[in-house]
């Protein structure tokens, strides 16, 4: 087996653990009851109005950003492309995730400790994905657009995109009349925290993860 095989090798068994890790930080944090991520809060809250699937819900965002990737880029590359059967295969490893891990009741302690656990398997899991340099979900794939158009920096684009995706939930529940679901204090923990622990990943793997990267990727801020 030749070296670059076994780095391909290495790099795909990576890239699938990570997209593992992601799909369960996300479901484990809407079991905290304290509040989802800011990426899956406009998915989450469009699951519990229109009753369907988490999985569901987030196909249907993931065709609106590819949009939105295709009219600010004013091109179809075959990066956006790869992301339409990934975005359906991740969607169904959520809804997967969500069938399998149960509704818990926890204590505020309980439900805080869940927190921490969620935002490191999500961490973990856009850092690896992300360094892999394979095919991200379009969350991620957007923000790294609107950094390279604009341009500006990716924690920058990152913040602002998280902003959007809670004011637009907040928006949408608000205009229907519905609670606000999804929103609470692990939201605003989660946009203030999720930069900072990727770093930390940066920090701690990033030499070993460069000989997979076939260009220079933003660094978390």
């Amino acid at each position: 087996m030749t070296e670059n095989v076994r780095k391909e090798i290495s790099r795909w068994t990576i890239y699938l653990a990570a997209n593992q890790l992601l799909a369960l930080g996300i479901i484990l944090n809407t079991r905290t009851g304290l509040g989802v991520a800011a990426f899956s809060s406009v998915f989450y809250a469009m699951a519990k109005i229109a009753g369907l699937t988490l999985g569901t819900c987030s196909m249907m965002l993931y065709v609106v950003l590819i949009a939105i990737q295709i009219f600010l880029l004013k091109k179809v590359t075959l990066q956006i492309v790869c992301e339409i059967p990934f975005s359906l295969l991740f969607s169904l490893l959520t809804d997967f995730y969500d069938a399998i891990v149960p509704q818990l009741t926890l204590t505020m302690p309980e439900a805080y400790l869940l927190l921490a656990v969620a935002l490191l398997c999500s961490t973990l899991g856009v850092y690896f994905s992300v360094n892999c340099e394979i095919v991200v979900t379009p969350t991620d794939a957007i923000v790294r657009t609107i950094s390279d158009v604009f341009p500006i920096k990716f924690a920058l684009a990152k913040n602002g995109f998280d902003l959007s995706m809670i004011l637009i939930s907040v928006a949408l529940c608000l205009a229907l009349g519905r609670p606000f679901y999804g929103v609470g204090p692990g939201t605003l923990i989660s946009v203030l925290a999720m930069g900072r622990i990727i770093a930390l990943w940066a920090h701690l793997f990033q030499p070993k993860m460069d000989v997979f990267r076939r260009n220079a990727a933003p660094q978390a801020a």
